[in-house]
């Protein structure tokens, strides 16, 4: 009790006068070469709600469409699908915008799971499928969409980091937890929220 107290605190003391951030991201669904059967890309008003309790907003960009089967499968090797996506002028290496691809695998393994560039722009989430019993919901499709962005803008896994809130105990977007409470104001502590912050990718825009 005494450490989740902590947590709380932490959390919330000093948040009014930050400085409003914005990072910007670019979905992308992918479907069949036909554009048939596209992922699902279910992206609720609330799946960011993490980072917005520390000033970062999300700014979607309308969403674009890649009919590409091995894209959407996960069958071919990620780098060669990111070169022909940037040929198709569908990414970029603009280190300000984060491309979100919604798919059904990674490399053959069916979702729900993705998979995020640690530092860098690329996220893959695949939403469908009841991989390990977790039927979908909106916290989980919120909670793969958040995690992977999380790694976009430079967070590991907790069992990586060091600090207090190394506890699967506490929820914590970057480790474990029910997936409602990982999305939640709370899915973030200070430490995380200032790794966030200093992202290129999250944009000065107003004052709180």
């Amino acid at each position: 009790v005494q450490r989740e107290e902590r947590r709380i605190r932490t959390t919330r003391v000093g948040r009014m006068g930050l400085q409003r951030l914005q990072v910007t991201v670019q979905p992308i669904i992918c479907a069949a070469d036909d554009g048939s059967g596209p992922a699902a890309a279910r992206i609720g008003p609330d799946c960011l709600a993490a980072f917005r309790e520390w000033g970062v907003d999300a700014l979607w960009l309308p969403a674009k469409e890649w009919r590409c089967t091995a894209a959407r499968d996960g069958l071919n090797n990620l780098d060669e699908l990111m070169e022909r996506a940037r040929e198709l002028g569908l990414y970029s290496s603009d280190s300000t915008v984060a491309h979100v691809f919604f798919i059904r695998a990674v490399d053959g393994h069916t979702g729900p799971l993705g998979r995020g560039m640690l530092g860098g722009n690329i996220a893959f989430v695949a939403q469908d499928g009841e991989r390990q019993g977790d039927a979908p919901t909106d916290a989980r499709d919120a909670f793969i969409i958040a995690h992977e962005l999380g790694h976009c803008l430079g967070l590991g896994h907790v069992v990586d980091e060091l600090g207090e809130f190394n506890n699967d105990a506490v929820p914590n977007l970057m480790g474990e937890g029910a997936f409602a409470d990982r999305v939640g104001a709370e899915g973030l502590v200070r430490y995380q929220a200032n790794v966030v912050r200093s992202s290129p990718m999250a944009v000065a825009t107003a004052r709180l």
